[in-house]
């Protein structure tokens, strides 16, 4: 923190008349010196730890270029109610956003936590950062497991040997042979909703495109 005597000394060195001292009153300068009290030019003085009326404006000019964040920042800081601390409008997120949406917000509106809202916009509870990286911490055998069996097998009830479902980091790549069309479609947003999926890349053939009503085998690819 600067001392008063600091500040005194650094004003004594700006100041634009020779004879100046720190702790001298306004009055003591002649009207030859400046234009009397009221004139910008001259200082205010030193009075009870106060600064100068041209170090005052320094300060302020200081803060100019600052990011807005930053000057959001250094408000709060000298905030003493939660009125005065918190984000406003609140961040806030849909229960039924997925996870990925979630981390994304996080990492975009620079929070460690999210307000969870239901339709109503009404308060349901709290996800945190940790909750996100747990879920995006899971090993790639746990998530190639979880797409198998509950995604190809329970839900979509497709030929698990006629598909190729490899994980690395997390980045799900699916190849391989499904009877219509829109199942390859169903298949890759679903495995993209499993917890700890990042991406998936799907390059799937299909026999059948039942969007068009056509028996004419294709290549469907998406990524998600």
């Amino acid at each position: 923190m600067v001392s008063s005597a600091d500040y005194e000394a650094e004003a004594c060195k700006r100041h634009p008349w020779p004879d100046w001292t720190p702790g001298r009153r306004e009055e003591d300068f002649s009207e030859d010196q400046c234009g009397g009290p009221n004139d910008d030019r001259c200082a205010v003085g030193w009075q009870g730890g106060q600064l100068l009326k041209g170090d005052r404006i320094d300060l302020e000019e200081h803060h100019t270029f600052e990011s807005r964040r930053r000057r959001t920042e250094r408000a709060k800081a000298g905030g003493t109610t939660a009125k005065e601390l918190m984000s406003s409008p609140a961040i806030t997120i849909r229960q039924d956003a997925n996870v990925r949406d979630a981390a994304k917000v996080m990492h975009d509106q620079r929070v460690k936590r999210l307000p969870v809202v239901d339709g109503d916009d009404r308060l349901v509870g709290v996800i945190s950062r940790s909750d996100v990286l747990q879920v995006f911490l899971r090993p790639d055998d746990e998530i190639r497991r979880e797409i198998v069996e509950d995604v190809v097998q329970r839900t979509v009830l497709l030929d698990t040997p006629a598909l190729v479902i490899k994980v690395a980091g997390a980045v799900v790549t699916t190849t391989g042979e499904v009877d219509r069309k829109s199942d390859a479609r169903i298949l890759t947003r679903l495995t993209a909703a499993v917890p700890g999926v990042v991406t998936v890349e799907s390059h799937i053939r299909y026999r059948y495109d039942d969007e068009k009503r056509r028996l004419q085998p294709g290549l469907w690819t998406g990524t998600v």
